[in-house]
């Protein structure tokens, strides 16, 4: 249930997954019922404060900015992109590609780098933008690179960084990859999505639900990727 304020469950995390759910649903349906409710969430996004995690900006962040790409209202969100809400995001992504501590993890690096993806494409294409874009490239390449090193032989990617036995499905890499080829058509973004949707056909991508709730977790995650991948697919045949 959406609050008069915009937020959607909690003030980052949920408000911005359910924000950019709601972006492709409209665009799914032309039924502007699903529209409305993000102007809800970018007028919360322009108020709240900055959280200190910066996955929690970035989804925030890119389900604002999906309504301003979807509305060519970029200026409604422009401001606050020059707070720490976004900057935060790009001056602490370190050289080898993530961030640190708790955003390391798998799930948060590819919410970061999607979010950044989404700028790109927000931007006005005008000549004033174009060392932004270039600058977001850069920060996405370097993300990118860190899941090619971090890849393992079956395909998937670690949990943690750098602990190549906590490889695990996560809803927000298939996703993320996608959104890295179509921004920017990278090969090594689709050749990352082959490794891991390959992976995802073994029994490893699973070994962290073990409980029947969590099975029914992995399941819907698997349900999710795999529909995204084959609508990505159809697109980009090859």
């Amino acid at each position: 249930m959406q609050q008069e304020n915009g937020i959607i469950g909690d003030a980052y995390y949920s408000s911005g997954q359910a924000g950019v759910a709601l972006i492709h649903t409209w665009q799914k349906t032309g039924n502007r019922k699903f529209l409305d409710p993000v102007k809800r969430v970018v007028g919360h996004f322009n108020k709240v404060e900055p959280s200190w995690n910066y996955n929690y900006n970035m989804m925030l962040t890119e389900a604002a900015l999906a309504w301003a790409r979807s509305t060519d209202n970029f200026e409604s969100v422009s401001a606050r992109l020059k707070t720490e809400m976004l900057q935060s995001t790009l001056r602490e992504q370190r050289p080898w590609g993530g961030w640190a501590g708790h955003n390391s993890r798998i799930g948060y690096h590819c919410a970061n780098m999607s979010a950044l993806c989404q700028l790109h494409e927000t931007l006005p294409k005008q000549k004033p933008f174009d060392d932004k874009r270039a600058n977001l490239r850069r920060h996405v390449i370097a993300a990118l690179n860190r899941m090619i090193r971090e890849q393992v032989p079956a395909g998937g990617f670690p949990f943690n960084h750098g602990q190549p036995g906590t490889a695990r499905q996560n809803s927000g890499i298939v996703p993320a990859l996608i959104h890295v080829h179509e921004t920017f058509g990278f090969e090594q973004a689709r050749q990352l999505l082959y490794g891991q949707m390959t992976y995802l056909s073994t029994d490893a991508c699973g070994k962290y639900y073990w409980l029947p709730r969590n099975r029914n977790h992995l399941e819907m995650s698997l349900l999710h990727s795999e529909g995204l991948y084959l609508e990505w697919a159809r697109k980009h045949p090859g």
